[in-house]
């Protein structure tokens, strides 16, 4: 492996990594928003100790990179998809 490969996968790593169910992934009832969602709700829930979770729409969008609108459908389709209560 070369040099700039090692430099590049030491900064992917340098913050971390979550780990995405399988399930999650292969669900063909919810789009890529509401998985990247997902995934970063997970990520929060991991990390505070599971239960219950309040991010800031702020938080949502810079982690996911997403619009509020966008995140605000996900989430609606999450709690319609029983992944969200």
């Amino acid at each position: 492996m070369s040099a700039t490969n090692l430099i590049a996968r030491d900064r992917l790593l340098a913050r971390g990594f979550s780990i995405a169910p399988k399930g999650v992934l292969a669900d063909t009832e919810i789009g890529p928003a509401d998985k990247l969602v997902l995934l970063v709700l997970l990520d929060c829930a991991r990390e505070g100790g599971g239960g219950r979770i309040f991010p800031s729409w702020e938080f949502l969008c810079r982690a996911t990179a997403l619009c509020r609108a966008t995140i605000h459908s996900a989430l609606k389709h999450l709690q319609k998809t029983g992944y969200l209560e």
